[in-house]
């Protein structure tokens, strides 16, 4: 999954720079080298392979607190249940 965002992140980031037109001369006029171009490049991909969630990841999320909600709630039908069979039989 990381690897699809990596694919991404560097698509959109090579589009970006197309429609803005960014060339190698702006960016070195700007004071940073191609290889300082490429190292914040990969470490931003970093970040966002990290630090992002995904919708996938989300739906995930969303999942696995639907069915631990549930198992929690089962869990106190089924003890309000033995409680209330217990006040039945003392009363």
């Amino acid at each position: 999954m990381n690897d699809n965002l990596s694919l991404a992140w560097t698509k959109f980031s090579q589009r970006k720079k197309q429609r803005n037109r960014v060339t190698p001369d702006e960016t070195s006029s700007a004071g940073f080298t191609e290889e300082q171009d490429e190292v914040q490049a990969e470490t931003l991909a970093e970040i966002i392979d990290e630090k992002l969630a995904t919708k996938q990841d989300l739906k995930e999320l969303e999942v696995r607190l639907k069915h631990d909600l549930t198992l929690r709630l089962d869990a106190m039908m089924a003890s309000s249940i033995d409680i209330m069979a217990a006040l039945v039989k003392l009363l």
